[in-house]
């Protein structure tokens, strides 16, 4: 059976819903119309981690990960609006994947931001 074609939403809790999805559209710029957000095709990383990760935080039992074109640009915008942005050496160890940096949403939410390698 392959009948899934990828995510189809991501569902969350969120202590002021309007006010956090307000932040996702102002702040980082995801395109919401009408609840649907019309992305563009590209790779999905589906991975359950181990329960004891430190890859984020314990108290957290998601990490949302957003695909970006240009990582550089992204962290410096981000970071003229004030958003803190986490980057690690070991994060990006493996540039065949490609670039990785961490925020956290206005409710302590991890996101990864991650600029896939470009394919030669």
């Amino acid at each position: 059976m392959k009948n899934i074609t990828g995510i189809g939403g991501f569902f969350f809790r969120s202590k002021d819903p309007k006010a956090l999805k307000g932040w996702y559209i102002n702040v980082l710029g995801v395109d919401v119309q009408e609840m649907v957000w019309q992305q563009q095709a590209g790779p999905t990383v589906f991975e359950p981690f181990k329960q004891d990760t430190d890859y984020f935080k314990a108290d957290k039992q998601w990490m949302l990960n957003f695909r970006v074109s240009d990582l550089k640009q992204l962290i410096a915008e981000l970071q003229e609006k004030g958003i803190e942005v986490e980057t690690r050496d070991e994060w990006n160890t493996m540039p065949e994947i490609g670039a990785f940096a961490r925020v956290h949403d206005p409710e302590g939410n991890p996101i990864e931001l991650w600029e896939p390698a470009k394919q030669s």
